[in-house]
């Protein structure tokens, strides 16, 4: 669980910690292969500058985050 009491970038370190750890439960990739985890987000028509905001605290933490369709 993720609360909103804390900042947002602390949010979004958690939420790259909480990925990082269930991608390591995957285990090793196949050889010359990779995990690339990727978070669909679904955007509500009031959400857009969260939804940047979130790409930008976790751009180059390994987790691709993506609009959902």
């Amino acid at each position: 669980v993720i609360t909103f009491d804390i900042s947002p970038q602390q949010r979004a370190e958690k939420l790259a910690k909480v990925v990082a750890e269930r991608v390591d439960s995957w285990g090793l990739a196949l050889t010359g292969g990779y995990w690339k985890p990727t978070l669909l987000v679904d955007v509500g028509p009031d959400a857009e500058w969260p939804f940047n905001q979130l790409q930008q605290l976790l751009e180059a933490s390994g987790l691709e985050v993506q609009r959902g369709k």
